[in-house]
């Protein structure tokens, strides 16, 4: 269904997805980033559903980008949901795109 793209990454993948679904938020219809940093003062045209995840013990991308994201998406009323994965590392991927909840979330939102 074209009408449904869903954009997912991991780390420069995951950047990627935010910057994606800000630059063109008439294509996604939803996007999973995990492990990504991106500027929280760059969210205005982002639309869609984005589902956030971050390690709390990442030592490649610090989980502070997502803790600012999760403020920014909050005060400027995104539907941006970040959640944190405790004493997960940068290598959090399988953890979240392996687990049918992710999925389940996504899938529904689409529908």
């Amino acid at each position: 269904d074209t009408n449904k793209i869903i954009v997912a990454g991991h780390s420069m993948g995951g950047t990627g997805v935010i910057g994606a679904m800000q630059r063109y938020p008439e294509i996604f219809s939803a996007g999973i980033a995990s492990s990504g940093a991106w500027s929280p003062n760059e969210i205005d045209q982002i639309s869609s559903p984005l589902f956030i995840y971050h390690g709390t013990h990442d030592t490649a991308v610090p989980v502070q980008y997502s803790v600012d994201m999760k403020a920014a998406a909050k005060a400027q009323d995104k539907p941006i949901i970040v959640s944190f994965l405790k004493g997960g590392g940068h290598g959090i991927g399988d953890a979240v795109y392996n687990n049918l909840k992710v999925w389940d979330k996504i899938l529904n939102i689409t529908k």
